[in-house]
C-alpha cells in the first residue's frame, strides 16, 4: 500500500485536500446554523374579552379599541420542563393605553400547540375583576421559579381616573390555574402613575420573587391641581415588591433609591446573578424640565442582599443616543421599545441591549449590546449587534443568554422594504457562540408583514406592537414570542410563537 502521508502527497494532490477541507468546514459551517422551530400561533380568535364594553374613556378624544389585537408579548419556559411554556399578551389594545386585559396561554408540547386558561387571570374588569376602577390592563410579563412556580404581574387602570394599580398572580400547575392577584400597589392619586412593572423569579431561591416598577411622581402638587396637567416636574424613581413565599404574599412596596433622587427611571428589570446578587437595569435619565432628559443613560442599581438594600447610586453603561422611531418614509412615527438584560446562568455575565443611533446616521437606530463580567460593576462600550444597514431602523431588542453561554438578541427592522404601500417588516434572531464576539442571524418570520396595519398607540406615538418581546430559553433551546400583522382590519395582530436551537 502506497504511504499517502502529508509530506509525500504531490503539489496538486494537496491543495485539492486542501479544497477538500475547505469545503468540509464550510458545510460543517452551515450545519452549525441554527435550527428553527415550526411558526405557531400563541394567541386565541376571537378574543375572550371581544364583548366587553368596559373601558371606554371620555376623550377628548375618545380612545379606540383594537378589538382581537394582541401585542406586547412576554414568555418563560419551566425550567424543571422544557415543554411548558407560558406566554403573556396585551388582549384587544386601545388607542390611549391599555387593553381590555392581559391574556395568558400554556403550552404543554414546546410551543407547537397553544391552550388557555378556563378562568382568565381577572386584571381587569373585562376579565372578571370586582374592583371597578380596573378598567383595562397592560405591560404583561411572566416569570418561572426554580421550582416550576409561575409568576404573572399586570398593570390595571382606569381610563377615566387616576388610579394605577400593579397586580401579581402565581401558578403552580404549568399556567392551568392561577391565583387571585395579589395587589402590590394601588394609587388613586393624579400626582403618582405606576408604570412599566416586570417581575423575576429568583433561579437561586424558590421562595423569592422580585416585582419592579417605576413610579412617576409630581413633587408639590395636589391632587386635582388644574397646572398639575402641564406640570414637568416629573421624577420616577424605581419601586420594589418583594415576596420571600414563592408569591403567596408580598412585603409592602417601596422605593430602592434615596427618597431626594431627582432623577427619572423607565424600564427597570431584575436580572439574578447566580450568587443571588439582583441588578435592576433601568433607563436612567437627570436633570430637571420635560423627561426624558439629554442627560439619558442606561444603568443598573446593584442589590447583594436579595433586595434589602441597594446601591445609593447606579452604575451607568452607556449614554442613551435613541432617536424616535419612523417607518422608512419618515412619514409615520413607530412606537418601539428599547432595552433588556440577561444573565449567563453560568458564568454570571451580564449582557444589555438597547436601540441607539451611534453607529447609524443619527437619525435611525440600530440595535446595541453592553456585557460585563464582573457582576455589573463595569461595562464594555457598546458595539452593534443587529444587521441593519444605514439609514434603516432596528427597533425592540430582547437578550437572552442559554445554559451553554450562547448568546441570543432579537427585534424588528424594516431592511426588506421594497412596496409602494404598506411597510414590510421582518423579525430577526442574532445568534453568539463566543460570547458576543460574532453574531449569526436568522429570519424568524416566514414573510414580510405590513406594520402599518399594526394598532395605534396613540396616533403621536405610532404604530405598535409592543415596548418589547418576549425571549426565553431551556438547555440549549431559545423560544421567541412576538407580535405581527395579519393584513386583516378585524384581527390586525397575532402573537407567534418559534424556538431555535443553536
Amino acid at each position: 500500500m502506497v504511504s499517502t502521508t502529508r509530506a509525500s502527497l504531490p503539489v496538486v494532490a494537496r491543495r485539492s485536500t486542501v479544497g477538500a477541507i475547505v469545503a468540509l468546514l464550510a458545510s460543517a459551517a452551515v450545519a452549525l446554523a441554527a435550527t428553527l422551530g415550526t411558526l405557531s400561533t400563541a394567541s386565541r380568535q376571537p378574543s375572550p374579552f371581544a364583548a366587553c364594553t368596559d373601558g371606554q374613556s371620555s376623550g377628548p378624544p375618545p380612545g379606540e379599541v383594537f378589538v382581537n389585537a394582541e401585542v406586547e408579548p412576554w414568555v418563560d419556559v419551566n425550567p424543571t420542563n422544557g415543554s411548558n411554556v407560558i406566554g403573556v399578551w396585551q388582549q384587544d389594545r386601545w388607542t390611549d393605553g391599555g387593553s381590555h386585559s392581559n391574556d395568558t396561554g400554556f403550552s404543554i408540547d414546546g410551543g407547537a400547540t397553544w391552550q388557555y386558561p378556563a378562568t382568565p387571570i381577572p386584571w381587569s374588569t373585562c376579565a372578571g375583576s370586582t374592583e371597578t376602577r380596573y378598567q383595562r390592563a397592560t405591560d404583561p410579563w411572566v416569570s418561572f421559579g426554580p421550582t416550576g412556580v409561575a409568576h404573572a404581574i399586570a398593570l390595571s387602570l382606569d381610563p377615566n381616573g387616576f388610579t394605577t394599580a400593579v397586580l401579581a398572580s402565581r401558578s403552580s400547575d404549568g399556567g392551568v390555574h392561577w391565583s387571585a392577584p395579589a395587589v402590590l400597589i394601588d394609587d388613586n392619586d393624579l400626582r403618582f402613575f405606576n408604570d412599566k412593572e416586570s417581575i423575576t423569579a429568583d433561579p437561586t431561591d424558590a421562595d423569592l420573587v422580585y416585582a419592579v416598577w417605576d413610579r412617576i411622581f409630581k413633587p408639590g402638587q395636589s391632587k386635582g391641581f388644574p397646572s398639575q396637567v402641564n406640570s414637568f416636574a416629573f421624577r420616577g424613581v424605581p419601586y420594589l415588591a418583594r415576596s420571600t413565599d414563592g408569591g403567596a404574599t408580598w412585603e409592602p412596596a417601596r422605593r430602592i433609591t434615596d427618597k431626594n433622587s431627582n432623577f427619572f427611571t423607565i424600564g427597570n428589570q431584575i436580572a439574578v446573578l447566580p450568587d443571588g446578587t439582583l441588578i435592576d437595569f433601568n433607563d436612567y435619565a437627570t436633570g430637571s424640565g420635560v423627561q426624558p432628559s439629554v442627560h439619558d443613560w442606561k444603568a443598573v442599581f446593584r442589590s447583594t442582599d436579595h433586595g434589602a438594600t441597594w446601591t445609593a447610586k447606579p452604575v451607568t453603561i452607556a449614554q442613551n443616543f435613541e432617536v424616535r422611531h419612523l417607518i422608512p418614509d419618515g412619514s409615520f412615527p413607530v412606537r418601539a421599545g428599547g432595552d433588556d438584560i440577561a444573565v449567563d446562568p453560568a458564568s454570571g455575565d451580564l449582557y444589555a441591549v438597547w436601540t441607539d443611533s451611534r453607529y447609524n446616521d443619527g437619525a435611525h437606530n440600530d440595535v446595541v449590546l453592553s456585557k460585563s463580567t464582573d457582576r455589573g460593576l463595569t461595562w464594555s462600550s457598546p458595539v452593534k449587534v443587529s444587521k441593519n444597514p444605514v439609514g434603516v431602523d432596528a427597533f425592540t431588542p430582547s437578550v437572552q443568554v442559554n445554559s451553554d453561554g450562547d448568546v441570543a438578541v432579537s427585534y424588528y427592522d424594516f431592511r426588506d422594504q421594497t412596496a409602494a404601500t404598506g411597510v414590510e417588516t421582518n423579525f430577526w434572531f442574532e445568534l453568539s457562540t463566543n460570547g458576543g464576539s460574532t453574531w449569526t442571524e436568522s429570519r424568524l418570520t416566514d414573510a414580510s408583514f405590513d406594520i402599518t396595519t399594526a394598532p395605534v398607540a396613540p396616533a403621536s406615538r405610532g404604530y405598535f406592537l409592543g415596548d418589547y418581546e418576549g425571549l426565553s430559553s431551556h438547555g440549549s433551546t431559545f423560544s421567541n414570542l412576538f407580535a405581527v400583522t395579519t393584513g386583516s382590519t378585524s384581527n390586525r395582530t397575532d402573537v407567534v410563537f418559534r424556538t431555535v436551537t443553536p
